[in-house]
């Protein structure tokens, strides 16, 4: 979970540098600036004379789950909380005020010109490779985001860049940091490591009732079990309302009449088109093509047109009229196949229009499309009935009407569930949730207890109502439920702790010269097993590394350690019994591909590093309080132990 959000939330240095958007660096509560301390009530930092206030920290950190949640849905805000992610958001809020007052300080921007062109040069803000208005209003609205916070966080993008860029890109590692690093992969070891089992340790004896009794208190978090909560949910689908949405024979006859274009209804022409603002340059396109010249060598001579510059492609009269003039499509529609129409005026000056070719009307008949019509309508009509209803439910309940009532009134089929753990275990582990319960689990679990009836969002065309009809909270297994479980695993760790004991023994004694055959030997153990091998080749084929092969790389030369084994299963005991280093020369391929990897973090530690000097001459207070206190409440812990004074 942890490398999930590392992933969500780059470091805010490669952001800046690739100038990502959207990425919430902006800093848009400016406040007065105030002397002395650490920041005022209500705000995480102070930074030079601007602070980032709790409202600026919830704006982005909202922003930033609903990109985590597009990568993972069922991730909640304790999820993100309990693995830092405040920090690491507070840690960029702060370095991108800092290096915006930085470069604003040396005269460091952009034009505004330069802003709309980065904003038009945006892809999530385009349509067909163009940049398109209304999408751009839409993502926005999405984004939650505002015209002037993107520009801000768009200024503030380029200043970054404009300070991080020359110090961080281009930069390499030098071979002397690389080399000791590559000796180290180099470097070969052999060992011996040996297996002891913890079940040849374990008690012969049944445990005493106190015994179980105090192991059981003394481990009550291995026995909790976690809270569980049923659930009542009905689903409401555009499918099932397919019957009610089945359009009249008008309202099919209506949508062909609207769409006679794409029923082969309306007649296309493939049009080429030069447009000046001088009329007497189109005159004398048409007056020179009329003599039998070529229309784009024309064009291309009078007009500055290349060939790739002339074609409008197919086009209908309604089409052209939109993008140009009544006019212009009047007379383009008028002209034979293979002439020019022109000199026609518009808004955007003289047009000269070529018929390239008139595609010929095939009618598809109202009877042979009523079908497809049918379909298209059914699914909007559908869509509407379901928005509907989903408006008519949610009012309803907000008004105060049950779950049951809500269900009676629209006859919809309640599914409940066992009481299920949030991951969806059951008493009965038999049980297993389907796609729908799955879905709505970490809804239900993020509701608070007792929280009404609600309408929740499946798909596009799914919603559910959904419902917590009980909740039992996390406690541990009774004791008489659960007693030869219990039992078992005293047992289980009497063993590990004997067997701990004799690993640890044997260690002791091969430390003073006792070799380690012997050691095993003497307490009736199987001999070592002998490895050896170079560390670049630990897990080289992608499988994870044996946690004994690794303790045999990271001890000294001639030692020996105990390792506890997997699922309590006993101890390994590892033995250096050689190590031999070589130079980093002895493999230029690896030494070559040491300095590529290491290369690629450099520009992010030089831009790291001057950042954090950037912000000492700027000025960074955080409210370290303040930050604990959001941290705590995000990831569903009390705020009683969050101390700790405010600092830098």
């Amino acid at each position: 979970m942890l490398s999930f959000f590392r992933r969500v939330m780059s470091s805010w240095v490669v952001l800046a540098l690739l100038g990502l958007l959207l990425v919430a660096v902006a800093v848009t509560g400016i406040g007065d600036p105030f002397a002395g301390g650490g920041p005022p009530a209500g705000s995480l930092v102070k930074v030079g004379d601007k602070t980032i206030t709790e409202t600026d920290f919830a704006r982005q950190f909202d922003r930033f789950m609903r990109r985590a949640r597009e990568q993972n849905p069922n991730v909640t805000n304790a999820q993100a909380a309990q693995q830092g992610a405040v920090e690491q958001l507070v840690e960029q809020l702060s370095a991108a005020a800092a290096l915006d007052q930085f470069g604003r300080k040396h005269g460091l921007g952009i034009s505004d010109r330069a802003v709309d062109a980065e904003i038009a040069a945006i892809p999530a803000f385009q349509l067909g490779g163009k940049f398109d208005q209304a999408t751009y209003e839409r993502v926005l609205g999405e984004q939650r985001v505002t015209t002037a916070e993107l520009r801000s966080d768009l200024r503030s993008s380029a200043v970054t860049r404009q300070i991080l860029a020359p110090i961080s890109l281009g930069a390499q590692a030098p071979r002397t940091l690389v080399e000791p690093y590559a000796a180290l992969l180099l470097e070969a070891r052999r060992g011996s490591i040996a297996a002891i089992p913890a079940s040849q340790f374990a008690p012969k004896r049944a445990p005493t009732a106190a015994e179980v009794n105090g192991y059981y208190k003394a481990n009550l978090a291995r026995y909790t079990i976690p809270e569980r909560r049923s659930l009542r949910f009905a689903l409401l689908t555009k499918a099932d309302l397919a019957a009610e949405a089945q359009p009249t024979a008008a309202e099919i006859k209506a949508y062909y009449d609207a769409n006679k274009e794409a029923y082969g209804g309306v007649e296309q022409r493939a049009l080429s088109q030069v447009v000046t603002t001088d009329r007497k340059i189109a005159q004398t396109i048409i007056d020179r093509v009329s003599r039998g010249e070529n229309f784009a060598a024309v064009a291309q001579a009078v007009a500055g047109y290349a060939a790739a510059d002339l074609a409008l492609g197919q086009q209908t009269e309604a089409k052209l009229a939109a993008a140009t003039s009544a006019a212009v499509a009047k007379a383009a529609f008028a002209a034979p196949a293979g002439t020019l129409a022109g000199p026609i005026q518009s808004d955007f000056g003289w047009h000269v229009l070529r018929v390239d070719g008139v595609a010929p009307v095939r009618v598809r008949p109202l009877v042979s499309v009523s079908g497809e019509i049918s379909a298209i309508l059914r699914g909007e009509k559908a869509g509407d009935l379901l928005a509907k209803r989903v408006a008519d439910i949610e009012d309803a309940l907000t008004q105060g009407e049950s779950f049951a009532d809500v269900v009676k009134t629209h006859r919809l089929t309640i599914v409940s569930t066992p009481s299920l753990t949030r991951t969806g275990l059951a008493e009965d582990q038999r049980y297993r949730p389907d796609a729908v319960t799955s879905a709505l689990l970490p809804k239900a679990f993020d509701a608070d207890p007792g929280e009404e009836a609600s309408v929740q969002e499946l798909d596009n065309d799914r919603f559910a109502v959904l419902e917590v009809s009980d909740t039992i909270a996390a406690a541990p297994a009774p004791l008489t439920q659960i007693q030869p479980l219990v039992a078992a695993q005293w047992a289980q760790a009497q063993a590990m702790i004997r067997t701990k004991a004799e690993a640890d023994a044997i260690v002791a004694e091969v430390g003073k010269g006792v070799s380690l055959a012997a050691a095993l030997s003497k307490r009736g153990l199987k001999a070592p097993q002998s490895v050896a091998g170079r560390r670049i080749d630990l897990g080289r084929d992608g499988k994870p590394v044996p946690p004994p092969l690794a303790l045999l790389f990271s001890i000294p030369d001639g030692s020996a350690r105990a390792l506890a084994a997997p699922q309590d299963q006993g101890y390994f005991v590892v033995k250096v019994e050689e190590v031999r280093k070589a130079p980093a020369t002895a493999d230029l391929n690896i030494l070559g591909g040491m300095q590529s990897q290491i290369s690629k973090s450099v520009p992010d530690e030089l831009a790291a590093q001057f950042a954090r000097a950037v912000e000492k001459d700027v000025g960074v207070k955080r409210s370290a309080k303040t930050i604990a206190a959001i941290r705590a409440r995000m990831a569903g812990q009390g705020v009683a132990d969050q101390g700790g004074a405010d600092g830098q």
